[in-house]
């Protein structure tokens, strides 16, 4: 008797053991799992994504406008858990708190007549319902007062947490030169 292959049987369904049934249903719950996962790992992707583009946006400083950060206070955690590694800021590179953050970049945008921060290259996002991350190349663009023009790129990761008001940021880095 050939028993290489129990698929080339034809049983019955009252002959097969309920232990082979089991696993055929535990294989495709598995799989259904792993879809929804998918597909959930993807919906996020695309919210931390438009977050992201919002966030960007909210830095934006045109001439003759007195930047505040309330657009910028929507994208981000506005608590103590806030965070910010950066590399731009002349009075320190590591922030603690929404407060610090908006009392050092408020008035620090307001050094320039226009400015913003721009998307170069968007490296990866990894993003997931409890947490995204996302890794881009970005322009900061300024212009001063006295006509000095303020046009780098840098390194930008941000951490995004869910809310009640959507991804906002938690965690900011941004570092520089970029070396390709």
């Amino acid at each position: 008797m050939n028993t290489t292959s129990i698929a080339r049987w034809s049983l019955p369904l009252f002959l097969v053991p309920a232990g082979l049934l089991g696993l055929a249903g535990c294989a495709s719950s598995q799989h259904d799992d792993a879809a929804e996962e998918a597909a959930e790992a993807a919906q996020a992707s695309v919210e931390v994504n438009a977050a992201k583009t919002a966030f960007l946006a909210s830095w934006t400083k045109s001439a003759g406008q007195t930047f505040t950060t309330d657009a910028l206070g929507k994208h981000v955690a506005n608590s103590a858990d806030f965070l910010s590694f950066d590399g731009m800021s002349q009075d320190k590179t590591v922030i603690q708190g929404w407060n610090d953050y908006a009392a050092i970049w408020g008035p620090g945008m307001n050094g320039f007549t226009k400015a913003s921060l721009s998307e170069v290259k968007s490296l990866r996002t990894w993003a997931n319902d409890d947490m995204g991350v996302t890794a881009s190349i970005v322009r900061i663009y300024g212009e001063m007062p006295n006509g000095q023009t303020l046009n780098a790129q840098g390194h930008l990761t941000l951490v995004f947490a869910p809310s009640k008001d959507g991804w906002r940021v938690v965690h900011e880095h941004m570092s520089m030169p970029v070396k390709e």
